[in-house]
């Protein structure tokens, strides 16, 4: 009985942080106006990038042209993207 508790609990350990070190990429989200998308990346592979474990902020206009800004804000840290 106690080796299936804990072979449950090691499961959901290795689940949890194997989801942690996979890159992430939000959704795109448009402006109100339609003139902008933005979406959000965080590095968690590449540890040599100095963009590593940091939120970064991915702008489009409506012409399409990027614009990219690393918020030097950790993925550890609790964090939100949206248009207001």
């Amino acid at each position: 009985m106690k080796l299936k508790k804990y072979s449950r609990l090691i499961i959901i350990s290795l689940i949890l942080t194997s989801c942690y070190f996979l890159d992430y990429k939000s959704e795109i989200i448009k402006s109100p106006s339609g003139s902008f998308e933005i979406y959000t990346t965080v590095n968690r592979t590449n540890k040599n990038q100095d963009d590593y474990a940091y939120v970064v902020v991915h702008l489009f206009d409506n012409i399409g042209k990027l614009k990219t800004f690393n918020t030097k804000a950790g993925d550890a840290n609790k964090w939100a993207i949206g248009w207001t």
